[in-house]
C-alpha cells in the first residue's frame, strides 16, 4: 500500500470512530457494558461531554490526517486517549473502548506516514 492509501484509510477510521462516539455520547445506556452499574450521575455526564469534546477534536483533524500533517495526527492521538478514557466513565461501553482502541494502535503504528509540517499560509487564513 501507498503512503496515501493509508492515510486516507486512517482518516476514514478517525472519521468514522469520532460519529460513533458522537452517537455513543447522546445515547443514555452503551451498547455492551461491563464494571459498576451504578456510577454517580455527575461522572457520566462529564464523560459523555468529554466524549463529545474528543469527537470534534477527532472530526476537525480528519483534514490534516488526510494530507499527512503532523499536528493532525498529534491532535487525534490526543482526542483518542480523551476518548479512552471517557468510555470506561460512561459504564465502559464495550463498542466505545474496542473501537477506539483499535483506532489509537493503528495511529500509533502508522506514525511515520505523518510527516508534514502545518502549513503556515493555512494557518494565517
Amino acid at each position: 500500500m501507498n503512503r496515501r492509501t493509508v492515510r486516507r484509510g486512517i482518516a476514514a477510521l478517525v472519521l468514522m470512530l469520532a460519529l460513533t462516539n458522537v452517537w455513543l455520547a447522546a445515547a443514555r445506556e452503551p451498547l455492551l457494558s461491563f464494571g459498576p452499574a451504578h456510577i454517580h450521575g455527575v461522572a457520566i455526564r462529564g464523560s459523555r461531554f468529554l466524549l463529545l469534546f474528543a469527537s470534534i477534536a477527532m472530526l476537525g483533524s480528519v483534514g490534516g490526517l488526510s494530507r499527512g500533517k503532523r499536528a493532525a495526527w498529534l491532535v487525534a492521538v490526543a482526542a483518542l486517549c480523551a476518548s479512552l478514557i471517557a468510555h470506561p466513565l460512561k459504564r465502559a461501553d464495550i463498542a466505545g473502548v474496542g473501537l477506539t482502541a483499535v483506532a489509537l494502535a493503528s495511529l500509533l503504528l502508522t506514525a511515520g506516514y505523518f510527516p508534514a509540517r502545518s502549513d503556515p499560509v493555512r494557518a494565517r487564513q
